[in-house]
């Protein structure tokens, strides 16, 4: 009876918010849950990876999302280990794990041709560095750790054999910036902590393939992987854009700086997003909004710029918000209205293709903030824990927060689409040769996630991808005991 009762308020749920049931898989998560999600993208086909604490579940799809296969096999090492990544090398899928103290990665071989499961250790230390980000390719698992105090950085590459070759990225011949314009070297900047926004030695993996809240394109320091490259964008210095590209083929880096747009207003309130080899960069004032568009040479492609008392020329929607608690909040009408709250939060700007054009959404984000019922009397603000070393113990503590699962499918899901924050945005449309369109666009599929999930509570192991053009996200129903992939489309 519960299932069938959950059927029902699902199915008039996703009449109600624009997005399909998709699929559904028998699975009981406990206190032990986790997900985790892959994309082919030579095959657009996709991999869904669903364990409690004694097995993990691989389904694979293919690029309309039917089922191809399934294989399911016992956890390694202990429940308290994470995946953290895998390879992949033609039948066979390579699942990483990490232990409990970070000192051991367990590889997890499934081979979807013969059935067979086999399982492979190696220790692992990090002497006098910290693991700031991983990603994970069609045949390789990277690790990326900044040297102490230093600009040298070390990007660590497992092939699908578990080989492990090392790399040493050294850029000590740049000068960087910090946020007080001072000089800096790389660790200096990842080492920075922006309060409730960021922690210090956060660097934001961002998968341009999927559409992302402005609550984590919010970040200053983003990491773009492909298969090609690794682009590393610091948005420290609200001067300019410091970016770091390291070549994956051989490894060689080029940095540079790119400036933010209008040198005549000075404000701290900066940003930007690197998409399809642009740059996009977002200025706000407390009376001027300013969006660029450039090269990575840095040339300007397009250059926009508004006044609080003047119509955006520029935007292809409403004024935008998702509150929190929107009994709270009044309604966004004017420009003036709409650059005040970006002034006064954190300056965020995001790029997707939607349908063939692109979309850039812009806007500000807020601190977290509690949800309340609207019945009660408090209506004050929460003060969220923030991640801080002191929790875990010296250096070691960014680094365990990337390997003992910081940023597994359900924290990287709340905070994209459930980020406990206001947001106020506009999305520009703009063809594949920057020309402004006419269309109006005031939702498409990441404006609905977030719509549609904020009004639930806390949703259990969820994980997002998106594959054939759509957008799609997993998470577990307790009542039926079932993992359920939903789709949002454009």
């Amino acid at each position: 009876m519960k299932k069938l009762l959950f059927y029902w308020a699902f199915l008039l749920s996703c009449m109600c918010h624009s997005q399909s049931y998709t699929t559904s898989i028998p699975f009981l998560m406990k206190k032990d849950g986790q997900s985790f999600s892959y994309v082919d993208q030579s095959k657009d086909e996709a991999y869904l990876f669903v364990a409690n604490a004694k097995k993990v579940r691989v389904i694979h799809y293919d690029t309309k999302f039917n089922h191809l296969d399934t294989l399911m096999t016992t956890i390694p090492g202990n429940k308290s280990d994470n995946m953290i990544g895998f390879s992949k090398n033609g039948s066979t899928v390579n699942l990483i794990w990490s232990s409990k103290n970070g000192n051991k990665f367990l590889f997890q071989n499934l081979d979807f041709a013969t059935k067979k499961v086999t399982l492979t250790t190696k220790e692992f230390r990090f002497n006098n560095e910290t693991v700031v980000q991983t990603f994970s390719s069609n045949d390789a698992f990277y690790c990326l750790s900044v040297v102490d105090n230093s600009s040298t950085l070390k990007l660590y590459r497992f092939n699908s054999n578990n080989e492990l070759d090392e790399k040493t990225i050294d850029v000590s011949s740049t000068v960087f910036s910090d946020s007080n314009n001072q000089r800096a070297n790389v660790y200096d900047l990842l080492s920075e902590s922006f309060g409730s926004f960021e922690s210090a030695f956060e660097l934001q993996n961002i998968d341009v393939t999927v559409p992302n809240s402005l609550a984590i394109c919010s970040k200053k320091r983003k990491a773009y992987f492909s298969n090609n490259e690794l682009v590393l964008t610091f948005d420290n210095n609200p001067l300019s854009t410091q970016i770091i590209t390291i070549k994956l083929d051989d490894y060689s880096s080029v940095v540079q700086k790119i400036d933010q747009p209008s040198d005549k207003i000075v404000s701290t309130q900066t940003n930007s997003y690197y998409f399809d080899h642009h740059l996009y960069q977002i200025k706000v004032s407390m009376n001027q909004l300013f969006f660029s568009i450039k090269k990575r040479t840095g040339e300007t492609v397009k250059e926009f710029s508004a006044n609080s008392s003047e119509t955006i020329s520029f935007k292809n929607s409403d004024f935008l918000a998702e509150w929190v608690n929107p009994f709270a909040e009044s309604k966004i009408t004017t420009t003036q209205q709409f650059i005040s709250k970006i002034y006064s939060s954190q300056p965020g700007i995001s790029c997707y293709n939607l349908n063939g054009k692109n979309i850039i959404s812009m806007g500000g984000v807020s601190e977290r903030i509690k949800k309340i019922d609207p019945n009660e009397q408090d209506s004050s603000t929460y003060s969220y824990p923030v991640f801080a070393g002191g929790a875990i113990g010296g250096l070691l503590a960014a680094s365990a927060y990337v390997l003992f699962g910081g940023y597994n499918g359900t924290s990287v899901f709340n905070n994209n689409f459930k980020s406990s924050r206001n947001i106020v945005s506009i999305h520009s449309l703009f063809s594949k040769d920057f020309e402004l369109q006419t269309d109006k666009v005031n939702a498409y599929s990441s404006t609905k996630m977030c719509s549609y999930f904020n009004g639930f509570a806390p949703i259990k192991y969820p994980t997002f991808f998106s594959t054939n053009g759509k957008a799609y996200i997993g998470s577990y129903n307790e009542d039926a005991k079932q993992y359920v992939v939903m789709r949002f489309d454009n």
